[in-house]
């Protein structure tokens, strides 16, 4: 995946399409920036390796605190369960995000007509936020 900004970012998966490896550089620069290991356990990652500075890698565990996320058919994220309480996202026709709600309260985000910049996020009963 090459972003606008010239930084290139890889991933290799395993045989059951799960991610074991996300390294990204610049474009034509030495090396890589993040170049990162996850080892799995069943469906759990259950460790993240920092190839560039293993002595930095912070440690990674899992808590009591269960986490569920569900996605849309065209894998985007519709909702997270976790401690946070539950967030939940529609999108439109675009693929741009429509809505999210959190904590009871629902945000409407508009775009401009032909576009898919956010031109404003508007909570319910509440002032929105506007974007140039």
């Amino acid at each position: 995946m090459t972003f606008g900004y010239g930084a290139i970012t890889s991933f290799t998966t395993d045989t059951d399409y799960r991610i074991t490896r996300v390294q990204t550089g610049w474009s034509g620069g030495p090396g890589f920036i993040i170049d990162r290991v996850l080892s799995w356990t069943g469906d759990m990652v259950d460790s993240i390796a920092d190839n560039n500075n293993p002595s930095t890698t912070p440690p990674f565990t899992y808590t009591s605190q269960a986490q569920l996320f569900t996605y849309t058919p065209t894998r985007r994220l519709m909702t997270a369960q976790g401690y946070y309480g539950t967030l939940s996202w529609t999108y439109d026709a675009n693929g741009n995000r429509a809505s999210e709600t959190r904590n009871g309260v629902t945000s409407t985000y508009a775009y401009p007509a032909g576009s898919n910049r956010l031109s404003s996020v508007t909570p319910s009963g509440q002032s929105g936020r506007s974007f140039a």
